[in-house]
Parts: structure tokens; C-alpha cells; sequence
């Protein structure tokens, strides 16, 4: 019997680096009002991408948007894939849109929400599964909580919204960032208002895009979140759509992972650095089997199969 989630080959997806759909390019979209927030500059689709020492590339458009996801499906079912993972499409400040302004909002860069919606319809027609990724760790500087560059007419923590305030946690220079980012702010998961808007609930950020469609979420940093938080994501995304996954982002050993957090499977970075050590001549092939077969006894030939084992993505070279 043929198992979506264990047979899928994924497809990932950085939406701005993909395509431009309608026949578009980056500064016709800029002349219709795109990419207008501070810092935010457009390039030349051919220009490469290049690293800053200040981290002003992560302001940096090409142009892609979900038009031209829609316009590629074919191109990519021929390759043989069968789901699509998105890196974020909600409505933030940077290319990468780690950095959530307001998760119930697609980026209006990337599209509308009728344009989304087209996408999963047509997607589903084509045979193609739709998985978003969840960045419920910390959101933008940016966005509506924080509100650091005013686009909300209520106030931010930043601003002086005690309420708003109680979603984060202090630091000693202000509101704590993840990784010491000062554009990323760790949310505080425990507040109980929070965590009914983001995964608790058919209110929730989680149940909403299930609603519309969508066949399962990667969790960003999924470590981070901790098995309690996560086990109640899976919840909801079960109580919503029984059949849809739920993938984390954990880069150390698979095993114990199924009974913490009741995830479907992760993102089995575990296996890829085995697969490279062997590669590369620093592990036997006969060693990296035996690893890769002790993994699979412990962690379960389910939960390994539902897995994604990768070989690159946006967070290795």
C-alpha cells in the first residue's frame, strides 16, 4: 500500500530564488509597490548572491513568487517529485522570512492569499503534496508583537505593550533574540494567549493554513521548541487533518525522537553527515551501514522512513 509521507521525494523550495511568475521582473514588481520596507533593495535576477559582513544581504530580492511556483508544478513532477517544501512565505521583513511580521499573512511580495490557494489547488491536481514551514521559535523584530518599525497601528513589546511583552523573554540588552539575533526574537511559548494563536486549538496559526490546504508543516528549529510543545503541534495538526505530517527540523541522533515528540519524522541531517563522512573517505562503508542500521533500530524503520534524508539545504553549504 503506497504511504505519501514515507514515499515522498521533497522538492525545497526559497521562494524569492525560484521564479517570477506572470512574465514579471523584480523592478516592474518594485514599480507596483513591492519591496518597499527599510533596507529592502532588488537585483538583477542574473546577479549572484553574495554574503555581507553586516548581514544586508538577507535584504537582498530577486523577485520570486508563488506565480511562479504555480507556473513550474509540471517542471517539477517530471523530476519526479511528489511534495514541495516551502522555506517561509508569511509576511516578513527579510528574503529568507525567518523573521515573521504576521503569520496569518501571506508575504505580499510573494503573493495574495488567492494565489496560494491556487497553488496548493493546483498542486493537489498534479499529484503534488504542500509542506509550509513553521517558524514558531521567535518571529521579526518586525512584526506585530515587537513592531519595531511601526507597521501596525497598536503597539509593540517594543513600544511599551506589557501584554505584548510577555511573549518574549528579557535579556540583558532588551528582548532576548535566538542566537543572539536581534532581529529574531524568541517567543515564550508558555504564555498561555500565545500559544492558543500559534499551535493550541482551530484557531491556531497551525490549524488555519491546514484549513487551507496544506498537507503537513517543517518545523524550524523543532529542538528548540522542546517534545511538549511539539507533541502538542502534532496534535493539532492530527485533530485538523489526520493525514498530514509533521517534520522537525533535529539535526542530532533519531533515536528516542518518535516517543518525545510524536513528530511523523525529521530532517535526518544525522544521516546526511554519515553519508558525507563516507563520502569523503573518513568512515568505512561498512561502518556508516552499521551506523545508519543501529539509527533505524532505534528510532524505528517508520519514523526513519517518514524522515527526510537530504544531502543540502538552505542550512548547509
Amino acid at each position: 500500500m503506497k504511504n505519501w509521507q514515507r514515499d515522498s521525494i521533497v522538492y525545497q523550495i526559497f521562494p524569492d530564488r525560484f521564479k517570477i511568475g506572470n512574465g514579471k521582473n523584480v523592478f516592474q514588481k518594485r514599480e507596483q509597490g513591492h519591496y518597499q520596507l527599510p533596507k529592502q533593495d532588488v537585483r538583477d535576477w542574473g546577479e549572484k548572491p553574495v554574503a555581507s559582513v553586516d548581514g544586508s544581504h538577507q535584504y537582498d530580492f530577486w523577485g520570486g513568487d508563488l506565480a511562479g511556483i504555480t507556473e513550474e508544478l509540471d517542471y517539477i513532477r517530471d523530476l519526479g517529485a511528489n511534495t514541495l517544501y516551502l522555506n517561509p512565505i508569511f509576511w516578513g521583513h527579510t528574503n529568507h522570512k525567518y523573521d515573521t511580521v504576521d503569520y496569518f499573512k501571506i508575504d505580499p511580495d510573494f503573493g495574495t492569499e488567492e494565489e496560494f490557494l491556487l497553488l496548493v489547488e493546483t498542486a493537489h491536481s498534479k499529484g503534488l503534496s504542500i509542506i509550509l514551514d513553521g517558524v514558531f521559535n521567535h518571529v521579526g523584530a518586525s512584526g506585530k508583537w515587537a513592531n519595531s518599525l511601526e507597521l501596525f497601528e497598536e503597539p509593540g513589546a517594543l513600544q511599551g505593550n506589557e501584554e505584548f511583552r510577555k511573549y518574549f523573554f528579557e535579556g540583558k540588552k532588551g528582548l532576548r533574540g535566538w542566537m543572539d539575533s536581534s532581529n529574531l526574537l524568541e517567543l515564550n511559548l508558555e504564555n498561555p494567549i500565545l500559544s492558543n494563536m500559534v499551535f493550541r486549538g482551530t484557531d491556531s496559526v497551525v490549524a488555519h493554513w491546514l484549513k487551507k490546504g496544506i498537507d503537513g508543516w517543517r518545523l524550524d528549529v523543532a529542538y528548540d521548541l522542546g517534545p511538549r510543545i511539539l507533541k502538542e503541534i502534532v496534535a493539532t495538526t492530527k485533530s485538523i487533518r489526520s493525514g498530514a505530517v509533521v517534520i522537525g527540523e533535529i539535526w542530532n541522533y533519531p533515536g528516542g525522537w518518535p516517543e518525545q515528540s510524536h513528530l511523523d519524522g525529521l530532517m535526518n541531517y544525522y544521516f546526511r553527515l554519515v553519508i558525507w563522512e563516507a563520502l569523503n573517505g573518513y568512515l568505512s562503508g561498512h561502518d556508516a551501514l552499521k551506523i545508519i542500521d543501529e539509527a533505524i533500530r532505534e528510532a524505528g524503520l517508520t519514523f526513519i522512513s517518514n524522515s527526510w534524508t537530504i544531502l543540502s539545504s538552505h542550512d548547509v553549504p
